[in-house]
């Protein structure tokens, strides 16, 4: 459910249902005429999302605090937040990353603070951190 005023979304509250694939719960959260989310505060947890991709992504650029912490999720891929260029915060604790790609926050150029805590680490490609101008945890 979704409330739009003046083309701007204001509350968004996900209800899962059965087989509903990542896509399709965000494609239920945008406005039809491809804008940006307005709320800043995204939450997906608990959703069993196990593969973001970067359409997935792609019309999140006002987010500013993105929660998707206790999925399923096994790897950060490429470029995969390139559009969230307002993201401050990203919480991914709780799921089962293992790999990291090169280049995986390319874009989050304000943000500050990443959880990644109880997840299988076990390949993070050299200098992954090292394009976040802003990191400070």
């Amino acid at each position: 459910l979704y409330k739009i005023k003046r083309n701007k979304i204001y509350r968004v509250e996900i209800c899962r249902q059965p087989k509903e694939t990542f896509n399709n719960i965000l494609h239920r959260v945008y406005v039809d005429s491809k804008e940006s989310i307005i709320n800043t505060n995204l939450h997906l947890s608990l959703l069993n999302i196990g593969i973001l991709n970067n359409k997935s992504l792609e019309l999140l650029t006002m987010v500013e605090k993105f929660y998707i912490n206790k999925n399923h999720i096994m790897s950060i891929k490429k470029r995969l937040f390139q559009n969230m260029k307002n993201t401050k915060l990203i919480e991914m604790s709780d799921n089962s990353i293992e790999i990291i790609e090169n280049e995986a926050f390319m874009g989050l150029v304000n943000l500050e603070i990443i959880y990644m805590r109880r997840n299988n680490l076990i390949f993070i490609e050299k200098n992954v951190f090292n394009i976040l101008p802003s990191l400070k945890e």
